[in-house]
């Protein structure tokens, strides 16, 4: 028989089978929240709007998935494969256009802005307003944009 050399070694508890830890596990809900819509608010953003691009709404969305460019073969370094796209839905015509990006850094996300112009501008349509929330939209560069741009 083994004695211990200390006295406070005999009083360590002795380790339970990881095993049965997890078989005594609960499952629980994560606090949420839930949220209604307000139908006095739907289509707000819409009202007296009918030209088309009088106002225009811009959002990004990441995925964690890069993806890869049309004309490679996926061999691409990771800083030159696609993260994201911006979104660019015009009120008045319901036009949905989007613009692969490489991040959402806000002189990428400007340089999309810029795609969309052109691709209204070549079919006789004038951006004069962009809504769009959260960053990059705060940022100077996108802000000194929307100015030299009198949107």
């Amino acid at each position: 028989m083994v004695h211990p050399s200390s006295n406070q070694s005999s009083a360590c508890k002795i380790p339970l089978y990881e095993a049965c830890q997890y078989a005594k596990q609960k499952r629980r809900n994560p606090k949420s929240s839930k949220t209604v819509a307000r139908p006095e608010y739907d289509g707000a953003l819409s009202v007296d709007v009918v030209d088309a691009g009088q106002r225009v709404s811009v959002d990004l969305y990441v995925s964690a998935t890069r993806g890869r460019l049309p004309n490679s073969f996926g061999k691409e370094k990771p800083d030159q494969q696609y993260t994201g796209v911006a979104i660019f839905v015009d009120h008045a015509t319901q036009l949905i256009h989007h613009s692969h990006q490489f991040s959402t850094t806000a002189a990428e996300t400007v340089g999309s802005k810029h795609l969309f112009e052109q691709f209204c501008n070549k079919h006789g349509v004038k951006v004069k307003e962009c809504v769009g929330d959260n960053n990059p939209f705060h940022s100077k560069d996108w802000k000194d944009d929307c100015k030299n741009q009198q949107q």
